[in-house]
């Protein structure tokens, strides 16, 4: 379960309302929902942070294609058209500094297979139903105090990927304006994963 994983763990993570996995884009910036098992795009890294000012865990989801976050939008838009009730879009951000709560996550065990991820902000993760215009889109909705039934679109598999012993390299994230690479916080130049798409 990916609550036990250990920091820096490489993970795939796959929805089972569809089976589809969370892709980072080749656009760099936006995160969907893909079959594509094989293929870096699918693969995050798992970072631990501790937030010393809450006393509380969180977790941070590293693209290992583009080097950038999982990240909630401040932009919202309807669930369904015309319909009074907003999400929260999932992006690939910048992680700038330690005190960003955007970046952060938490990871909850929903039963023996599957997890239910959540944000900072208590919302949760979610795919989006077939019937949606964001069809094939990651977004955040709902708060744990005021629980919806969403059914197993909550409901993750978190699975480990093994070591290999010539790991890719993740590239820091690219300034989609300016073409410059920009550091997270720690960051040196380059970050060697270790694992690679299977």
């Amino acid at each position: 379960m990916g609550c036990l994983l250990p920091d820096q763990a490489f993970v795939r993570l796959r929805n089972r309302t569809y089976g589809m996995y969370l892709y980072a884009h080749e656009d760099g910036a936006a995160v969907v929902l893909k079959p594509h098992r094989a293929c870096l795009q699918t693969v995050w890294q798992l970072h631990r942070i501790l937030r010393a000012d809450r006393n509380l865990n969180y977790i941070l989801f590293r693209s290992a294609a583009y080097g950038r976050y999982l990240t909630l939008s401040r932009e919202t838009s309807p669930i369904y058209p015309g319909h009074s009730h907003q999400v929260n879009h999932t992006f690939q951000g910048v992680y700038e500094t330690p005190m960003q709560d955007d970046v952060l996550w938490v990871i909850a065990s929903a039963d023996n297979l599957h997890a239910v991820i959540f944000h900072a902000t208590y919302r949760v993760l979610r795919s989006s139903p077939s019937n949606m215009l964001l069809f094939g889109h990651a977004f955040v909705v709902g708060d744990i105090y005021h629980p919806v039934n969403y059914g197993t679109t909550i409901h993750w598999t978190v699975e480990e990927i093994p070591v290999r012993p010539e790991p890719p390299v993740i590239h820091l994230p690219t300034d989609m304006i300016t073409g410059t690479s920009t550091h997270a916080p720690g960051d040196a130049g380059y970050s060697t994963a270790t694992a690679c798409c299977n």
